[in-house]
């Protein structure tokens, strides 16, 4: 956890030092798909009726710009991950549904390396992240017998086996393209924190990130108008 704390106190440090020399201010809102690998021992096991879960993602970025063709991408984003069973029928229950939903406040740092290409950019991206969970919660819903049975749950965080990790960190894998003041791009977000806190199995975050950018300030050419 200490590493974790340092890791987003280093990002939030990095942005302040450097947001005066950022080229880039950006806000970028799109959709994710998410599910959890869930793994026993050394054996990843794909449960029935696992489906993607539908999300968000949004916030502002900034592209600190390095050398060449190279810069940083970094940023803070309020995302959401999660999971999602569902069925008709499922473990002998008629339209089945066994929904996490958890919302995060992630902070990633990313190699970013741009080529243009006649009046369009396109660019590719890698690096990590580190996030920790605000809230969450879990739907429930199914009919038995003839009966409909549902509940929604807050999730418990904490470190007992029926709690939740908050903190989460992983890897980030990117491309899009940029077109004047607008990026349109993809992630692959890879979690390697297990954050079930369960002797019997590991949950880790894995979410597909679909993204607009606005580029809302360009530091970059704004300075040289005032030289």
């Amino acid at each position: 956890m200490n590493i974790l704390k340092k890791i987003v106190f280093s990002t939030l440090l990095l942005v302040g030092n450097y947001i005066c020399s950022a080229q880039e201010i950006s806000i970028r809102g799109g959709f994710n798909l998410s599910q959890f690998q869930f793994k026993i021992g050394d054996i990843v096991s794909h449960r029935e009726g696992t489906k993607l879960n539908p999300g968000f993602n949004v916030g502002p970025i900034i592209d600190i710009p390095l050398q060449n063709i190279f810069s940083v991408e970094t940023g803070i984003l309020f995302t959401s991950k999660g999971n999602k069973i569902s069925g008709n029928p499922l473990q002998g229950v008629n339209d089945y549904l066994f929904q996490i939903n958890t919302f995060y406040l992630d902070f990633p740092v990313l190699l970013k390396a741009t080529i243009p290409i006649k009046k369009t950019k396109i660019f590719a991206m890698a690096g990590g992240y580190a996030g920790r969970a605000l809230y969450g919660n879990i739907i429930a819903r199914g009919e038995e017998n003839s009966v409909i049975k549902h509940f929604k749950n807050k999730i418990q965080w904490g470190s007992k086996p029926n709690e939740y990790d908050r903190f989460d960190y992983g890897l980030k894998f990117g491309a899009g393209i940029k077109v004047r003041k607008y990026q349109i791009g993809a992630f692959y977000e890879i979690g390697l924190k297990d954050f079930s806190n369960d002797m019997m199995y590991e949950l880790r975050n894995r979410v597909l990130e679909f993204y607009i950018a606005y580029r809302v300030k360009d530091l970059k050419r704004t300075k040289n108008k005032n030289h």
